[in-house]
């Protein structure tokens, strides 16, 4: 073999060489560009999330306020209609008691607790109204303590007596209205709503095809990266 012989073997390794390195730094490249859009992707569902999170506490921080700002004066309505011997939805539907129940409406929202209120038939979660002095209002002051985080108890004697539940628990509630609980609420309630909001979540995105900092690759050694 002569020198040119020699010289085209060294060229063709060379060659070689050279395309084996260009296809590892493509391979190399394009992995580390699936990881980017990997990371991209797992931080954009880590920002949804957050959001969702965000979102939910802006909710659970507007029923604690709608529940803590009203329910002292459901109470208190609910109180006279026991003086009375009224039930709750006794007088629904004359104009003065049309506050009273938007009031009852907005606190079992706030409890999560689904009251239904029919002017017409009396029923309140199914239970009929058949006299002034019904269990009607039962259901009713459960989804008062709920939403209120109160235990308001009920004995025999009030329940055969036609009272939902005892007139001095009721008093006692009221003249300790404004305790430690509400203002707990309140205040948790307050620093959820001055909470900046996240940013929200970006549209839906295939970083695999469109991957971070513009450009695209190919699935092939000869393919590059742009």
């Amino acid at each position: 073999m002569d020198g040119g012989d020699w010289l085209t073997i060294a060229g063709t390794l060379l060659s070689s060489v050279t395309l084996i390195l260009i296809a590892r730094i493509t391979i190399r490249s394009e992995r580390k560009a699936v990881e980017r859009a990997a990371a991209q992707a797992e931080r954009d569902r880590q920002r949804e999330h957050i959001y969702r999170i965000w979102l939910q506490k802006q909710e659970v921080a507007e029923s604690i306020r709608l529940a803590s700002g009203k329910w002292l004066d459901l109470i208190a309505a609910a109180y006279q209609d026991l003086l009375d011997g009224r039930s709750v939805d006794a007088e629904f539907g004359s104009e003065s008691d049309t506050l009273r129940k938007e009031l009852y409406s907005a606190i079992a929202h706030a409890a999560g607790v689904g009251i239904w209120i029919s002017s017409g038939d009396h029923e309140v979660d199914g239970f009929r109204a058949l006299d002034r002095n019904s269990l009607v209002r039962v259901p009713m002051y459960q989804a008062l303590a709920r939403a209120s985080r109160i235990v308001i108890t009920a004995s025999r004697g009030d329940l055969q007596s036609g009272r939902a539940i005892d007139l001095e628990e009721i008093k006692k509630l009221l003249e300790g209205a404004k305790d430690s609980r509400e203002t707990e609420l309140l205040r948790i309630a307050g620093e959820v709503a001055r909470q900046e909001p996240p940013s929200p979540p970006p549209p839906p995105h295939n970083y695999l095809l469109d991957p971070p900092g513009g450009g695209s690759y190919s699935g092939g050694p000869g393919g590059g990266v742009l």
